[in-house]
């Protein structure tokens, strides 16, 4: 099983500057250009993101959920940032994803169309972000944010009605931003967020709920 090497948000923080801003959206659309053919699969994902840190793989993963999506994208969305969770709650300084993930695969031209939707506001946030309040963001801070974003990556799983995991989606992706810029303000909003998606998501979950029991 094969190991992918990233930088350490937390090694790092100290030394980010505006390029290393700049990079989140580089990154998407060199996961857009990645690999070859009408489907981009996962591996060539993570190939795009160079070794990049794991605020960055949990980005990638939260970010496209933050907009409709065809059905089975936030499910593999979900998988995907749960086990990206699961390594930041460890402490881990590899990332590495199983091979049956890496083999899954999106439609280049729908991937394509999300980076662009996604990147205006992509853009706004990164001008907004910047290193502050930078012990929320440390080793033991995102540990403790890897448990929050296993939380949320559990609920994209789930099958949620009326567009219920985009409000998911959006808070994962302000708490990775918030990593990847030492920036605690964002991640201060990603825990507001995740209180605020989780009683969304339940709502439309009870609602699908009581809809399936008046129809049996």
């Amino acid at each position: 099983m094969r190991a992918f090497d990233h930088m350490t948000d937390g090694a790092g923080g100290a030394r980010h500057d505006a390029r290393q801003r700049a990079s989140a959206t580089q990154m998407f659309e060199d996961i857009g250009a990645a690999g070859t053919g009408e489907r981009v699969y996962v591996r060539d994902m993570l190939a795009a993101m160079k070794g990049r840190a794991f605020g960055m793989a949990a980005l990638a993963f939260a970010l496209p959920v933050c907009f409709p999506m065809p059905p089975g994208v936030p499910t593999v969305a979900g998988v995907g940032l749960s086990v990206v969770a699961i390594q930041m709650a460890l402490g881990n300084e590899k990332l590495w994803l199983p091979k049956w993930l890496r083999e899954k695969s999106i439609s280049r031209s729908k991937l394509q169309a999300a980076i662009r939707q996604m990147m205006p506001k992509l853009h706004q946030l990164e001008k907004a972000a910047k290193p502050r309040l930078m012990p929320l963001t440390s080793p033991l801070g995102q540990r403790l944010f890897g448990i929050v974003m296993l939380v949320l990556a559990v609920m994209l799983i789930l099958p949620i009605p009326i567009f219920g995991n985009m409000p998911l989606g959006f808070a994962a992706a302000i708490l990775a931003l918030g990593l990847i810029e030492r920036d605690g303000f964002f991640v201060i909003g990603g825990l507001l967020a995740t209180v605020a998606a989780i009683l969304i998501t339940g709502s439309f979950a009870m609602i699908a709920v009581k809809a399936i029991m008046l129809a049996a």
